[in-house]
């Protein structure tokens, strides 16, 4: 478990049993049963980070020998309506300054995170946010451009650290063989934006 305020490791434990989300779309919850009762009240908004997964800590129960644990995605740390500034010149770039204005360099102690390291490998065409009343929200934006563009921000964690890259999604080719008596050409169709087989 890392503290929220300055990722300082606070607590470890054994897992019992898990149930997680590891990527959605939605806000999905995941359960996470502990051995012992070192995560406790408090715990609350915290990382809690097993086999290199980072979630967010959302609710905590103790019992007498174990401890269940709520977990959300990471991604809603940065779930809060921000002021909409104007366009940008890549989504990589836009993201990389939220990040930066309003969580690692930001001087509400409620909200800084100084230990985000930022990588931007991203310069897919800029596509703004939905903005309502002059503002957006930072966790709804990063879902917008994965499902859209293809951009995708991965969280890691090195030592103190929690690294964020930023870059598009590198979707693999596959060359399939016909004739070769496993695979059987049965139609195939063309439009202006694809072909299908």
């Amino acid at each position: 478990i890392k503290r929220r305020k300055d990722f300082k490791t606070v607590a470890s434990s054994e897992v019992v049993s898990y149930d997680v989300p590891l990527a959605s779309i939605a806000d999905d919850v995941g359960t996470i049963l502990l051995y012992d009762t070192a995560v406790t009240r408090g715990n609350e908004g915290d990382f809690l980070i097993m086999d290199g997964h980072i979630w967010l800590i959302d609710q905590v129960t103790p019992d007498e020998m174990q401890t269940s644990v709520t977990v959300t995605d990471i991604a809603d740390a940065f779930d809060r309506s921000l002021p909409y500034e104007g366009d940008s010149e890549s989504i990589g770039t836009f993201l990389t300054q939220q990040f930066i204005d309003h969580y690692r360099d930001v001087s509400d102690l409620n909200y800084q995170m100084p230990y985000l390291e930022i990588t931007n490998l991203d310069n897919t065409e800029y596509l703004g946010p939905t903005v309502v009343d002059g503002l957006f929200d930072l966790r709804t934006y990063m879902r917008k451009v994965n499902r859209l563009r293809d951009v995708q921000v991965h969280f890691s964690v090195s030592k103190d650290t929690l690294c964020i890259l930023i870059a598009p999604r590198q979707r693999p080719s596959h060359n399939i063989l016909f004739g070769d008596g496993t695979s059987q050409l049965i139609s195939r169709s063309y439009s202006r934006s694809s072909i299908a087989k």
